[in-house]
């Protein structure tokens, strides 16, 4: 990693680390919920994995708390159904994703960590009750940490997953939460360059993040400062390990 980061500074790019924790696929919120003990071992083990990132040369850490991972189990009650101090209120449900913001803080400072979130969103079938409530409290916490930036997955992302269309009106969640969030706001869910530079001028976000459009395009950045056309991913190559649709993608030529 540390080759990796070196390679962007040389480029004149800045990365950071996202960390996460897979949550269902290993261990949830519940229904075997985790012990007091093991949430500590929790917080300690994304502690180190920001110092690691730091020491690795990255610029910072975005701490994953969106779809369906473990953080996001414990903040929407379709998942978490404690009845202890991490489950039951808007508080408690946040209580560990603060406790992991506070952790990785104190070793890569607070302006070097950042925080996804995607409100809304139905990944591995989370929901909650009252998702607006849940994450104006949630986005409200973090404003208060002192968090770098939020990085926001627009609810319309979902529909972009299912049919690759890009998506060009609807910014919700970074409407709706642009006023809770005083510092850098990062949108992302099925953006297109037209409908990413109009969020950006119209002050929605601060800055828009691209992930598909990145696999198959890996000088998109020139690309769309020069207008040039994009190719298409393919969706069936993503996960299936190695090069192919991965990092195969040819820069442009014309």
């Amino acid at each position: 990693w540390r080759a990796v980061a070196a390679a962007v500074h040389a480029r004149g790019g800045r990365i950071v680390l996202q960390l996460a924790h897979a949550g269902h696929a290993s261990a949830a919120a519940s229904p075997l919920a985790l012990a007091p003990n093991d949430i500590a071992a929790l917080v300690d083990a994304f502690a180190d994995a920001a110092a690691r990132a730091m020491d690795a040369g990255f610029d910072g850490v975005e701490i994953l708390a969106g779809g369906g991972d473990l953080v996001d189990r414990f903040l929407q009650d379709g998942t978490n159904r404690r009845i202890d101090a991490y489950g039951g209120s808007f508080a408690h449900r946040a209580r560990l994703l603060l406790e992991i913001v506070d952790a990785a803080a104190a070793v890569a400072g607070r302006e070097r960590v950042g925080v996804r979130l995607s409100p809304f969103g139905h990944a591995e079938g989370m929901h909650d009750a009252r998702p607006l409530q849940l994450f104006l409290h949630v986005v409200g916490a973090l404003e208060r940490a002192g968090v770098g930036y939020l990085h926001l997955v627009e609810a319309h992302a979902s529909l972009a997953e299912s049919t690759d269309e890009p998506c060009r009106n609807g910014l919700n969640n970074a409407r709706l939460f642009r006023a809770s969030f005083r510092g850098p706001l990062v949108s992302a869910g099925g953006y297109d360059p037209a409908g990413a530079g109009s969020a950006v001028a119209d002050g929605i976000a601060d800055a828009i993040a691209f992930g598909r459009l990145f696999i198959a395009n890996p000088d998109l950045v020139e690309r769309i400062a020069r207008h040039r056309p994009l190719q298409p991913f393919d969706r069936a190559t993503f996960h299936q390990g190695g090069a192919r649709g991965y990092t195969d993608y040819s820069p442009y030529r014309g």
